[in-house]
């Protein structure tokens, strides 16, 4: 990894980042945002940003949900980029 200095802070490049297979279980599963919204009580907003990997975090407790939900494990959600 390359390592760059900028205002006393180190930036690592080639930093993988978390995506997610949101969009894919619910098509396998056929399955809606708003289904999922409203079985969960997770927002559609909240749940829009998971599905188009716009968000930058998730919690713990919208991970658990999320999971319950879908049958799923968080491993079969989240993924390395």
């Amino acid at each position: 990894m390359d390592k760059l200095q900028y205002k006393d802070k180190n930036i690592y490049t080639g930093v993988k980042t978390m995506g997610n297979n949101f969009s894919e279980i619910l098509g396998r599963q056929r399955k809606t945002i708003s289904e999922i919204s409203r079985n969960t009580g997770i927002s559609r907003s909240a749940l829009t940003k998971i599905y188009y990997e716009q968000s930058t975090s998730i919690s713990f407790s919208t991970l658990k949900k999320l999971c319950d939900e879908l049958n799923i494990t968080p491993n079969d959600l989240l993924i390395k980029k």
